[in-house]
């Protein structure tokens, strides 16, 4: 206990180049588990987001303030890694529920002329919400959603990552939003 305090009085800069250290070690022992782990929990056909989320996981380790201590660093590992699996499943599961509830919405509004003006009046809010976004935010919500590309044909065609497609659909359908709601 004597010796944990005194480690504490040190020197951040110190504690923070041990705790790196600590760390690297932690990511070249433990990574291909903790990456099996995830892969385990997303499916293994999300490998690249697996890989994101490994790599998310030492990089939320580096950024604790609290000195970390070797037997406890893989316990936190994992803890992390869940919490952001969690995360990870969560944004996937509102984001399907989204695309069944707009799809479905979609073909009802189509129904009757009453509902073609509210349709073409949130078509007009939505191209004015798109044009108000940076270009390739809006780019990527087009190609999602008009012509119906996948997050994985769209990172290959933009060069970014899947993660970062899928956060500029999610940032834009909000922008629309916000923007319906303004009106």
């Amino acid at each position: 206990m004597h010796w944990t305090h005194k480690a504490n009085t040190m020197t951040s800069g110190r504690i923070h180049i041990r705790q790196d250290e600590l760390i690297t070690h932690a990511y070249e022992q433990w990574r291909g588990a903790v990456l099996g782990y995830v892969l385990r929990r997303i499916g293994r056909e999300r490998q690249a987001d697996a890989e994101d989320l490994v790599q998310d996981t030492f990089l939320q380790l580096l950024s604790y303030d609290t000195v970390l201590m070797g037997e406890q660093i893989r316990s936190l590992i994992y803890k992390v890694a869940r919490n952001l699996v969690i995360d990870y499943l969560r944004h996937h599961a509102c984001t399907a529920a989204a695309q069944v509830y707009f799809q479905g919405h979609a073909s009802r509004v189509s129904r009757c002329t009453e509902e073609e003006i509210a349709a073409n009046e949130l078509e007009r809010l939505e191209s004015e919400a798109i044009a108000q976004m940076p270009g390739k935010k809006a780019r990527v919500f087009i190609l999602y959603v008009h012509e119906g590309k996948s997050v994985k044909e769209i990172s290959e065609s933009l060069h970014i990552s899947a993660r970062t497609v899928e956060n500029h659909i999610f940032r834009a359908r909000c922008d629309i939003r916000e923007t319906i709601k303004a009106s």
